[in-house]
Order: structure tokens, then sequence, then C-alpha cells
């Protein structure tokens, strides 16, 4: 009889690890699933632009391709042309300059977009070495916060 008993054990041990060894497996396909999605996501949500050292840098592989570069609205450059419907300007950083066409919707200039201004173009670059922007993106100015908090007393003792 003891024969009998350990012959039915076996199969049940053999069932147990089966079934942990398939709870392995997907588990290990679920983490790589995972994985996978949020690698491809990344790229979507980062912010991450070029600076214009880098855009040279690049050379003729950066033309025709989707970049973003950040520099600075040179003062005085902007230009905007109602009736064609764009939007010149120069973004400059330390001795380079680059010279922007921005063609998307005029409403969706950023309000605080002006002289001086740091921004990120998004577009392309073309081989005549004009920035096509069909995106442009202001960073708010950290000394406009500090004009805010003077004006309204709250660098001064307050009210």
């Amino acid at each position: 009889m003891v024969e009998s008993e350990i012959a039915s054990v076996e199969p049940v041990a053999k069932q147990g690890r089966r079934t942990s060894r398939k709870l392995i497996v997907v588990g290990l396909l679920l983490v790589v699933a995972i994985g996978y999605l949020f690698a491809v996501s990344i790229p979507k949500f980062m912010s991450y632009y070029m600076t214009l050292d880098e855009l040279k840098a690049k050379g003729n592989a950066a033309y025709n391709e989707k970049l973003r570069v950040g520099a600075r609205v040179t003062i005085g450059s902007i230009e905007k042309d109602v009736k064609a419907g764009t939007l010149r300007f120069i973004i400059s950083q330390g001795e380079d300059s680059l010279p922007v066409v921005y063609t998307g919707r005029m409403g969706q200039v950023p309000d605080i977009f002006g002289d001086d201004i740091e921004v990120v173009v998004e577009g392309k670059y073309l081989p005549s070495g004009i920035f096509e922007a069909y995106k442009i993106e202001a960073k708010c100015p950290s000394k406009m916060t500090a004009k805010l908090e003077t004006a309204e007393g709250g660098g001064q003792g307050g009210k």
C-alpha cells in the first residue's frame, strides 16, 4: 500500500512544479511587456532639446530631421508677417545663432514669447541653414518671478 501512496503523490508534486513554472513564465512575460511599453513611451514625454553647438556638430545629418533646439531669442530679430502667416526670428547661444521661421498657427505662439526669452523650437533644420519650426515653447524667465514678488510686496515684508 505504501508504494501506491508514493506513486499518487509524485504526479501532484510534478503538477505543482509545472504550475509554478507557468506562473514564472507569465510573470516574466508581463515584466517584459511593461518594460517595453515604458521604453517606447519615455521619448514622447521627455523634453530633451539640442543646443546650437550640438546642432552644428551634427552637420549634414541634422538636415530635414525632426529636432528640438533651445536658445534665446535675439533682441530685435522678431518679424511677424500676418499675410504669409509666418513669424521669423533668430535664436542665439554664445557666438552661435540660427534663423527660425515659424509656420504654425499664430495663436499657438506662447504669450511670453519675445526678445531675450529662452525658447525651444521644434521642427526641422533645412540645408539652407534655416530652422523651420512648427512649434514654439517659451521658458518662463526666473527674473519675472522676482519682479512679481516685488510688485506684490512678497519680497519686502509683505502687505
